[in-house]
């Protein structure tokens, strides 16, 4: 019967260990899909939203004063936060207004569109990949209640049978304890 007990054991222990595996990996899997995600959102971005993202090159780039101007006609209710100037000639600029970020041709001044900040997919996606992560607290967090489980079920199920456990056998451990 203590065999059988010990297989029965060994069993739900595999078992355990083959489940927090399971969702161990797919948390990682999401984890490392939405981080790949982030890691292109400006092209994905781009790609997503080529009729605002892209303008043809004109010869000067018009001053920081008359985008603001510009984008005061067009946006009238919201006051200019910062100008972020795109990294290629063929790029619109992104102006961050109160209601959210426009995009501005550089050359003309003309506004492509509006956009509502963190209402995209890939909005989403960096708030799945965050959730998940946590920060400092949630990440240990996250990181000690699945790798632990794991290591012990995994050390267990490795573990030699030609070396008895019964110093990890529970109710030896407290009979002895005990007596």
């Amino acid at each position: 019967e203590s065999s059988m007990r010990k297989r029965s054991f060994h069993r739900r222990a595999f078992n355990l260990h083959l489940l927090g595996s399971l969702a161990f990996g797919l948390f990682i899997s999401i984890v490392a899909v939405t981080g790949g995600i982030i890691g292109f959102e400006p092209e994905i971005d781009r790609f997503l939203h080529r009729e605002i993202s892209y303008v043809k090159p004109g010869e000067h780039f018009l001053t920081l004063s008359q985008i603001q101007q510009a984008l005061a006609l067009a946006y009238p209710d919201d006051p200019v936060v910062a100008i972020l100037p795109a990294m290629a000639n063929h790029l619109a600029w992104q102006v961050v207004l109160p209601s959210g970020i426009a995009y501005v041709n550089p050359y003309t001044g003309q506004a492509l569109g509006l956009r509502t900040r963190g209402e995209s997919l890939l909005a989403r996606v960096r708030s799945v990949h965050v959730g998940l992560t946590g920060g400092p607290i949630g990440g240990v967090l996250v990181k000690w209640s699945t790798a632990l489980p794991l290591l012990i079920t995994g050390i267990f199920l490795w573990w030699p049978e030609a070396i008895p456990l019964t110093r990890f056998d529970l109710p030896a451990f407290v009979l002895a304890r005990t007596a």
